[in-house]
């Protein structure tokens, strides 16, 4: 059996190739360590380095003998605090965690234990990273900022380009996206005088650094529609205080604009009803500011005429002419079109298209040369209910009104019924002022404004002007007989009587009882012709009336005096006829009597008076009531004399 081999012992040339084997290797791993872009080091549980790159020593501001093995930790390193925390004999978990250094860097630094060793530690400076994070971060957030706001922001250049801009201010222009509006201009986006009126206000800020604040500027799109906007636009400044831009930001405040020129518009035709303006210019005023809170709509008032049945033009100051000459006194009967049957009904018509609706069967081609596609009507009505006229709304494109129209129809409507109605009470008034209560004739204080009208024309063309006093003869004894009621019928007989004898530029009026006065306008110089005229009046006054159960007949006694012969102001006209009136009367009554002479026999010559003669008496009615007979009697014996 063999002895066993005792082992040799290394030769000190092999010891010095091991060596530098494992230099060599050292030097691999350390070359490789500090190839890291991160700081790397290995410690031991007394904290002393056993290996670090020299990313580690430029992270922690070390010198190159002080990152060495066996050197102690950082003093910044956050491993050294927890190394303490620790003691001999802890135990760390793996654990991530940031430290902020004493000179304001960040280090996030990943530990894991290093079995039978210590630990292990990866080191990064994230200062760099965080910045660009937050700045990131806050780009993200002010962003966010920009389009949150619903108002509109953006910042440009001194050439009056965009370079940042808001989603609201891109989403009202027609972008889709915000970056589409960068580098464009005003002059890209609006019409061109919204343009130059924008650019005109920011050369001017740009020349004088003076910023505008909230001051309004109103923007028509290129599609035509206006917008109000409160506008707020600073220079932007460089570092060197030089103006290389200007920061804005504009809120649409169309519909404050809109409400506070409805209420000033409101007050302004208030204001015009209070001071008694001309209806038509009330209602024209109406129609405008209806019309310029709608946007593109156009808007007319037709009035009920007097007998209830027809509408007559109003105010319309944009609907073509030629659909008013169609629609002006159109009956509401027949239930033509919009505003005719709304009157008729009583009730909002809404014609959606003028194409089809079977209302416009009659106006179809109106409405299309006009453009007029839609409609829609309402009643006016007084605080009475009744129909006053009609509002309506017209539009070029077909559809339904929209909500906002119809709370303009109900202000409209409303301010409307008001204007009309105190209108048309205003002419009642003034009427009951000017005109005799039971036949609807001029009074006397009317005769005298109408008398002076008559002598300044008769002065200017070189004619006559003539005042005839008429007084009824014995209608006392009507009245005292037949009652009050049956006087009263009587004598509107009688006036609407003289009325149709007279031409419409000559007037019938009564200043009272059983008196009335003629005044003959612009006549010719021309003695028959006035004779003949005062005969028709005298027998249209002498044709027999009915009044219940019996017929009457009656007289009148006149007196004619004329301009310029007879007087030449209006009081010594009316004096002189009155005067003639009464000689009439003590002359045998149912006579004319001139206040000029020899005019007298002419006019109640023989034909006259046979014509008189021949009048019919009136005669007792067959059903001629009990107790009758004696007024009877005394109307005949007075017909008589």
């Amino acid at each position: 059996m063999e002895a066993a081999t005792e082992p040799r012992a290394a030769t000190v040339d092999e010891l010095r190739l091991v060596i530098a084997a494992l230099r060599a290797q050292a030097r691999r791993r350390q070359a490789a360590l500090d190839s890291v872009a991160q700081g790397v080091c290995v410690f031991d549980r007394s904290g002393r380095l056993l290996s670090a790159n020299r990313r580690y020593a430029e992270i922690y501001r070390l010198p190159a003998d002080q990152a060495g093995p066996g050197a102690t930790l950082a003093p910044t390193d956050p491993c050294r605090a927890l190394r303490a925390q620790l003691g001999e004999g802890g135990e760390a978990q793996e654990k991530d965690w940031c430290s902020v250094l004493p000179d304001g860097r960040t280090v996030h630094v990943h530990l894991r234990p290093a079995p039978q060793i210590g630990w292990a530690a990866i080191h990064d400076d994230v200062t760099s990273s965080e910045a660009t994070v937050a700045v990131g971060d806050e780009r993200i957030s002010l962003r966010s900022l920009l389009d949150v706001v619903p108002d509109y922001l953006w910042i440009k250049d001194v050439e009056g380009r965009f370079l940042v801009v808001n989603r609201a201010l891109a989403a009202d222009n027609g972008f889709a996206r915000a970056a589409d509006m960068i580098g464009r201009s005003d002059a890209d986006i609006h019409s061109p005088e919204a343009a130059r009126v924008f650019r005109a206000s920011e050369l001017e800020i740009v020349a004088t650094g003076r910023p505008m604040v909230n001051f309004a500027e109103r923007v028509v799109d290129r599609n035509g529609v206006s917008r109000w906007l409160s506008s707020t636009k600073v220079p932007l400044r460089n570092q060197r205080n030089e103006i290389v831009g200007l920061i804005g930001a504009a809120r649409d405040i169309t519909t404050f604009k809109l409400a506070e020129a409805l209420r000033d518009g409101q007050a302004q035709i208030l204001e015009m009803i209070a001071t008694n303006a001309p209806l038509e210019a009330v209602l024209d005023r109406l129609m405008r500011v209806i019309e310029a809170q709608s946007g593109g709509v156009v808007g007319s008032v037709l009035l009920l005429d007097e007998e209830g049945r027809h509408l007559r033009r109003g105010a319309a100051p944009s609907l073509p002419e030629d659909y008013w000459k169609a629609v002006d006194g159109v009956s509401i009967d027949a239930e033509t079109g919009a505003c005719a049957t709304a009157a008729h009904r009583r009730e909002t018509v809404v014609v959606t298209d003028t194409a089809t609706d079977p209302l416009w069967a009659g106006r179809r081609e109106e409405a299309e040369r006009c453009g007029l596609r839609s409609c829609r009507a309402t009643p006016i009505l007084s605080p009475r209910n009744a129909v006053l006229g009609v509002l309506a709304l017209y539009s070029a494109t077909p559809g339904e009104p929209t909500p906002i129209e119809a709370r303009l129809v109900e202000f409209a409507t409303r301010i409307a019924a008001i204007a009309i109605d105190r209108k048309r009470a205003e002419d009642h008034i003034q009427f009951l002022a000017t005109h005799d209560a039971l036949t609807g004739l001029p009074n006397r204080s009317m005769l005298k404004e109408r008398l002076g009208q008559a002598l300044r024309l008769a002065e200017r063309r070189g004619c006559w002007a003539t005042a005839v006093f008429v007084d009824l003869d014995h209608f006392k004894l009507i009245n005292d007989s037949l009652g009050h009621s049956a006087g009263d019928e009587l004598l509107k007989i009688v006036a609407d009587r003289m009325v149709r004898c007279v031409r419409a530029s000559d007037m019938v009026a009564r200043i009272g009882g059983d008196e009335f006065v003629i005044v003959f306008f612009d006549q010719a110089k021309n003695f028959e012709a006035l004779r003949r005229a005062l005969r028709k009046i005298q027998r249209a006054i002498g044709a027999p009336i009915r009044l219940g159960r019996h017929t009457h007949s009656v007289t009148g006694s006149f007196g004619v005096a004329t301009y310029p012969n007879d007087g030449v102001d209006a009081d010594a006209l009316l004096a002189n006829a009155d005067a003639a009136m009464y000689r009439a009367k003590r002359g045998g009554r149912d006579k004319v009597q001139f206040c000029t002479p020899g005019l007298n026999g002419e006019a109640n010559g023989p034909a006259n008076r046979d014509a008189a003669r021949k009048r019919p008496r009136k005669t007792r009615s067959a059903r001629s009531a009990p107790g009758d007979g004696e007024a009877i009697d005394a109307l005949d014996a007075a017909n008589a004399r």
